[in-house]
């Protein structure tokens, strides 16, 4: 077979869906930010789930059956866990910020103790995740959090 031909089979071969052609739920993105809707950020190392879920909205369940119950949309979850509310949280990972940036030492006065949170950081600025308001790639996980009185946040080295 043509070189060019094996070429133009292999690109088709990745662009399609998975052979059952199930959708993966994290696809499921905001329009504006390409943030996944249904799927929750979750800083690098999130638990493997790796199953096919249905949804109704934004809750999602492990599948009963060979499919999913009127009103219900079947999408795959690689990464999640069950919850303790019979459903399943599936999640997309992102980084944790100090290991991405260089986090600045403790304000010197301030004495608020650190929080542990996602936060969205986009030109230098960083500020509270709101769903669907911040880019993908801007979403960070931050375990040392400090609040400023304008609203901004900082993610700090407290050592």
């Amino acid at each position: 077979m043509n070189i060019a031909i094996n070429l133009l089979l292999t690109y088709f071969a990745t662009m399609t869906p998975a052979g059952d052609g199930i959708r993966d739920l994290c696809d499921v993105v905001h329009r504006a930010t390409g943030t996944p809707v249904i799927c929750s950020p979750h800083v690098e190392g999130a638990p493997s789930y790796d199953a096919d879920v249905c949804c109704a909205g934004t809750d999602c369940f492990a599948m009963a059956g060979p499919s999913c119950r009127a009103g219900e949309t079947r999408y795959h979850c690689d990464l999640g866990e069950a919850n303790g509310n019979g459903g399943v949280d599936c999640y997309f990972e992102v980084p944790d910020y100090c290991e991405v940036h260089e986090c600045n030492p403790k304000p010197p006065g301030y004495n608020q103790q650190p929080e542990a949170a996602f936060i969205c950081c986009s030109w230098g600025i960083c500020t509270e995740l709101y769903d669907g308001y911040c880019e993908e790639q801007d979403i960070y996980w931050c375990s040392s959090l400090a609040t400023f009185e304008d609203g901004t946040l900082d993610c700090v080295d407290w050592d």
